[in-house]
């Protein structure tokens, strides 16, 4: 038995903890897909509606978060697949440095060495791999900056 199954549905705590434990949602997460955005969606109260796959939608609102998955494998065994490691690139956005702060310190928060059950997936490990601050000039006549920050996360799990 994996230490992690022994920890209360959500928790970061070794032990488990009354305190911080949510509750399973109505329909579970049945992919690491879905147990990610569950993640975001539930404990970054900034952008709960502004999770986007792959990329910004045209006139988005801002703050936002993006996703993009740039790669996995499988784990392997003599019983067959035993685990899967996923690298996760999440883009913040903000027209503001500050906002951009928060927004990168709460999904940071959400996903650091995250270990626990989210629906029917396992997650055994998350850490942070990499970190990139980036700033777009302001074009086409807008006045306004756009602040991005890429933060890349290992995942280790089983579905």
């Amino acid at each position: 038995m994996p230490f992690g199954s022994l920890r209360p549905w959500g928790s970061k705590s070794p032990f488990g903890s009354l305190t911080g434990v949510s509750p399973p949602p109505a329909n579970p997460p049945t992919c690491l897909r879905e147990a990610i955005f569950y993640l975001l969606s539930h404990n970054n109260e900034l952008t709960a509606d502004r999770i986007h796959p792959n990329g910004l939608p045209q006139n988005p609102v801002y703050p936002a978060i993006t996703t993009l998955w740039i790669g996995g494998w499988d784990g392997r065994n003599y019983a067959g697949r035993s685990h899967s490691s996923n690298r996760l690139r999440i883009a913040c956005w903000a027209q503001s440095p500050e906002d951009l702060t928060a927004l990168s310190l709460a999904v940071k928060s959400a996903l650091t060495d995250y270990s626990g059950w989210v629906g029917l997936v396992h997650i055994a490990d998350c850490w942070l791999v990499n970190e990139i601050d980036l700033q777009i000039t302001p074009s086409g006549g807008k006045s306004t900056w756009l602040c991005q920050t890429i933060l890349d996360f290992q995942i280790i799990s089983q579905e």
